[in-house]
């Protein structure tokens, strides 16, 4: 499953690779952070309406891992 993580680089990441994932507030926005084999990806500053969209998809991926 791929996330599209930043619109301006087009970066895309397999989060089923992740050994990780940590959610950090920063005011009324969040970051998402992915550590993987090589290296921490952590997604551009999102409102609370995007962070509310990836926390479902990410609820959805750790469901279907199980």
């Amino acid at each position: 499953m791929q996330r599209h993580l930043n619109d301006d680089t087009n970066d895309w990441i397999n989060l089923r690779l992740a050994h990780g994932l940590r959610i950090v507030r920063e005011g009324s926005r969040y970051r998402i952070a992915a550590d993987f084999p090589h290296g921490l990806i952590v997604t551009d500053l999102i409102d609370s309406s995007a962070y509310a969209d990836a926390r479902r998809e990410l609820e959805e991926l750790v469901r279907s891992i199980r």
